[in-house]
């Protein structure tokens, strides 16, 4: 760098006519100047090709016609460039569209039917939620969340979400800190923001950098908290400090001993060679439970040897007597994979002992103050009739809390309805569980609290149900098939409406006989039973005796609250024979609803007798919704229903279609018809859109404007409302577009018709963004050209160009 005190640099850069005294503060003033022109011609660039929110006047009209996409600011017009410039409106926020759903179509009524949410109380869950407190709750659709953990003394909270291991007190969000270490210098260039490619660049300082955690940590009493690092190292970490170390002892799920603070139980793996073939994998690792001092100063004790168990968590008692482990036992196998376990064993020695059923699923471990305890979240075999009376959209949904005493060596289940994951229990007997919540468009990882009391004294009050496993529902449909006077192969029997009629009557007997309860009376009860039939692992030869008696109890559920009509043919053809095209369901008076279609799993056609796989199944619920008060026709066969739905059809739209074709006036005429048929959404849409696309926009806007349920056919209605509005008030128009969006953010030609909007209101910047969210997230849609062209145009004049 050169000196300008120094007499070589005025002989480099030479100022004539200048005072040696000024000579340096001239050449400073021409530096200055460099840069102030350099970074006005840079702002310049940018002003130029910054997008203009005041743009020329510009009319209505549709896409120019012409051939190739013209290079905008940031490449093809509707390309890469305009990827990231859908991005980056996205994080900038401002959008003139919704781009999270603002109404939730599970919330809308069906006539006739209870409220789709049930009240607060409702439900045994529901119940026993509203003995419990929220301590926590996280950020607003963060999925990451992974694990959260309590200490003991219910001081300190961890929680491991997207960034990586936070630990700080709990119910304190503020004071939540990430767990971080430091690491050896970051090589040069690379990730961490360096200039230039590997290997360019001086090497740099020591980075913070954070990782996954494997498995919950388990905590001391002082605040320290031990866990396994994915990277393969056990750290602790003492929060009171925020000081972080890494342990020298090398293996996976640590359990503290509380009578040796040097001391750690844990899990270590042997490598074994990973024999494998065709459809036979290796095996993993085998696992034994070690104890040893944490500074790996002395020699490990060997605590359960490996076998064909594979122990995934150790925690250990506050008395340090006993060691109650999880296990997965890959030789138990169930249909999706090794069953797993709660052990118990005396820390001293001794062989463990298994104190749960096997199930699929265990969450964490945690022992009350007294070690006469444990607190834990595990699965079920065969789900609780509570379970299905729920929605099921929770994190953990097979789990409930349960405690193990050791007193009386009974297991007690505290919770019902599933989605509790345990979290720890502290000295007071307070359980703590993760319960995580879903609302209309937000989903929230949550952290609850409960005294052990209360949930048990809850459990007395909730009864265990009787157990529905696949044999019990094996006998209900026995019972009703014999009742029924279908004890041969359903299969070849003759299907009628009375034949349905007498199934769905024998099985609300043979319902109540084994479960003790009335069957399913509404839409919401039938989807959750048809959840829970479809869990059944049931057999080739009876899968089509369940299927048969399922759609004859739903289908005449449909009969009597929904106006539904059979129409049967001899038998439901095989899945070779169907022509399912037949069933396209864009007729405007009827909805047709193959109860044989094996998408819905009724009466299944797979006559494959080894495969005991769960069943696919469609709600009823959004069957019903899907019609919009258009006749439902049940049928087993698609060309039936096909030829019932058009039957159904009236003259007169017809009439109606032939009057526009003659460029005569059909709005009574279609505006009667739409009035026949009230509850028919469907109809109405249909009309609406024929007016439209013959110029009839005042009629259109007297049937779309007409008070209506909330419906999920709303998004189309407000759309072609918008349309309606467009050419006489494009503000109205642009809300009503709005408004679809708001009913559904990826309605494609919402956002095309938007844009259109926004461009007949000189709003250029807005069209602009209307369409490159179109392109971003519908690149292949059949309007993706349309969206680009009409893109390339606002591009070309916000250039200037003609």
């Amino acid at each position: 760098m050169y000196d300008p005190y120094d007499d070589d640099f005025p002989r480099i850069v030479r100022s004539t006519g200048v005072a040696p005294f000024w000579r340096p503060l001239a050449i400073l003033g021409m530096i200055g100047l460099v840069g102030v022109g350099f970074i006005a011609f840079v702002l310049a660039i940018a002003l130029i090709n910054r997008p203009s929110s005041v743009s020329p006047p510009m009319v209505a009209q549709p896409a120019p016609a012409w051939g190739g996409v013209p290079l905008g600011p940031n490449g093809l017009a509707g390309g890469a460039g305009d990827d990231e410039d859908a991005d980056e409106d996205e994080k900038q926020g401002n959008l003139p569209f919704p781009i999270v759903r603002q109404v939730d179509p599970a919330t809308f009524q069906i006539p006739g039917e209870p409220p789709p949410v049930p009240a607060p109380g409702d439900t045994p869950r529901h119940r026993f939620l509203q003995l419990a407190d929220v301590v926590w709750k996280g950020n607003a659709n963060d999925y990451s969340v992974s694990m959260i953990s309590v200490s003991p003394d219910g001081r300190f909270m961890a929680v491991e979400d997207g960034q990586g291991l936070k630990a700080g007190l709990v119910g304190n969000p503020a004071s939540m800190e990430l767990v971080q270490d430091e690491e050896r210098p970051m090589p040069p260039g690379g990730m961490q923001g360096g200039m230039g490619g590997p290997g360019v660049g001086p090497m740099r300082g020591p980075v913070k950098r954070s990782w996954r955690v494997a498995g919950a940590p388990s905590w001391s009493n002082n605040g320290l908290m031990v866990f396994a690092g994915s990277d393969g190292t056990m750290r602790e970490y003492n929060i009171n400090r925020r000081e972080l170390r890494v342990l020298r002892c090398i293996g996976d799920a640590p359990g503290v001993d509380p009578n040796d603070p040097r001391a750690l139980v844990y899990v270590r793996s042997q490598p074994v060679a990973k024999t494998e073939a065709p459809g036979r994998p290796g095996v993993s690792d085998p696992t034994e439970v070690v104890r040893g001092d944490i500074d790996g100063r002395e020699a490990t004790r060997v605590l359960v040897r490996s076998s064909n168990r594979n122990w995934t968590r150790v925690a250990v008692s506050p008395d340090g007597k006993r060691l109650a482990l999880i296990a997965n036992q890959p030789h138990e196998k169930g249909l999706y994979g090794g069953r797993n376990r709660v052990y118990m064993m005396d820390l001293a020695g001794g062989a463990p002992t298994p104190i749960t059923p096997p199930t699929m699923q265990i969450g964490d471990i945690a022992w009350r103050a007294d070690a006469e305890g444990l607190i834990y979240s595990r699965g079920h075999e065969v789900l609780p009739a509570d379970y299905w009376k729920e929605e099921n959209p929770w994190v953990y949904q097979s789990l409930d809390l349960f405690h193990y005493d050791l007193g009386t060596k009974k297991e007690t289940r505290l919770s019902r309805g599933g989605g509790f994951q345990c979290a720890g229990v502290d000295s007071q007997a307070v359980i703590y569980f993760r319960c995580d919540v879903n609302q209309p468009g937000n989903h929230f990882a949550q952290l609850m609290k409960v005294e052990l009391k209360t949930a048990e004294k809850f459990a007395t009050g909730e009864p265990e149900s009787v157990l529905r496993d696949l044999k019990a529902w094996t006998g209900v449909i026995d019972q009703t098939m014999r009742e029924a006077g279908l004890e041969g192969n359903a299969g070849k029997t003759k299907h009628t409406p009375l034949m349905m009629a007498k199934l769905s009557e024998a099985y609300s007997r043979a319902y109540l006989d084994y479960f003790k309860t009335a069957a399913p009376a509404n839409l919401r009860e039938l989807d959750r039973q048809g959840w829970e039939l479809s869990s059944l692992s049931v057999s080739g030869k009876d899968r089509r005796r369940f299927a048969l008696v399922r759609a004859a109890m739903e289908g005449e559920y449909l009969r009597m609250k929904h106006g539904a009509e059979w129409r049967l043919s001899e038998g439901p053809p095989a899945a070779s024979d169907k022509n399912l095209d037949a069933i396209s369901n864009d007729n405007p008076f009827a909805y047709v609803l193959d109860v044989a279609e094996a998408g819905h799993g009724r009466v299944g056609d797979d006559d494959d007798e080894d495969d005991e796989r769960p069943r696919y199944f469609g709600p009823l619920t959004e069957q019903v919704r899907q019609a919009a008060g258009r006749k439902l026709i049940l049928t087993n066969d698609p060309t039936a229903g096909k030829t019932a739905a058009e039957a159904l059809a009236d003259s007169d739209l017809e009439k109606g279609v032939s009057l526009l074709k003659q460029r005569k006036n059909a709005d009574d005429l279609l505006k009667g018809l739409v009035k026949k048929y009230p509850k028919n959404r469907v109809l109405a849409l249909h009309v609406a859109k024929l007016l439209l696309d013959n110029q009839r926009r005042d009629a259109a806007r007297g049937l779309l404007m007409e008070e209506w349920e909330p419906s999920i056919l709303d998004v189309q209605k407000h759309n072609l409302l918008g349309i309606a509005w467009l050419d006489d008030a494009p503000r109205t128009a642009i809300e009503e577009f709005q408004k679809a969006l708001g009913c559904n953010p990826y309605y494609g030609a919402a956002l095309l018709n938007l844009s259109q909007a926004f461009t007949a209101v000189h709003e250029d910047r807005f069209a602009e963004q209307c369409l490159r969210r179109y392109v971003r997230h519908f690149p292949g849609d059949a309007n993706a050209a349309d969206a680009r062209r009409r893109l390339a145009d606002l591009h070309a004049r916000r250039n200037g160009n003609p």
